[in-house]
């Protein structure tokens, strides 16, 4: 899922997890606090998450459940096979204490993202990578396959 970063610069782990997701998280926030005890020049957040897509016969039941809510029981727009495929989303956000640093609604199930002082990521603010109380928060806005598998992996940059 991630590959090992190649930097020149020194890299420490911070975090390392991986969980199996269901739909009972469909919805949630999932918090994964950690504590920076030195600064670093960069902060790393590698995020990955699989399958992208919902097992086919699972989707075609949940559409054909939902298309009535959308569409009204007559006349529906397609058969539910013109609504496929049907995707699990999920992305993640960062905080570093009462600081909301930011977050990217992106559809890609392997993502990177870097934090600085100098600049970050796109859906990120700048900030500096100072000691002391961080969060990620992972957030599926859509998971309906059975499982999902999700990497997250952090490092600090020097």
């Amino acid at each position: 899922m991630i590959q090992k970063l190649t930097r020149t610069e020194s890299m420490e782990m911070i975090v390392e997890r991986e969980m199996v997701l269901t739909p009972a998280s469909h919805q949630k926030h999932i918090k994964i606090p950690f504590v920076l005890t030195q600064a670093y020049q960069r902060l790393y957040v590698n995020f990955s998450f699989s399958p992208q897509y919902v097992d086919r016969e699972k989707a075609l039941v949940i559409i054909s459940q939902v298309i009535p809510d959308y569409f009204g029981a007559e006349n529906p727009p397609g058969r539910p096979e013109d609504f496929l495929p049907l995707e699990n989303l999920l992305t993640f956000s960062v905080s570093h204490g009462d600081d909301y640093v930011g977050s990217r609604h992106h559809k890609a199930t392997e993502q990177e993202v870097y934090l600085s002082a100098e600049g970050s990521s796109a859906g990120y603010l700048p900030h500096a990578v100072k000691p002391g109380n961080w969060e990620v928060q992972i957030h599926p806005h859509c998971l309906l396959s059975d499982q999902v598998q999700v990497r997250l992996m952090i490092q600090g940059g020097n």
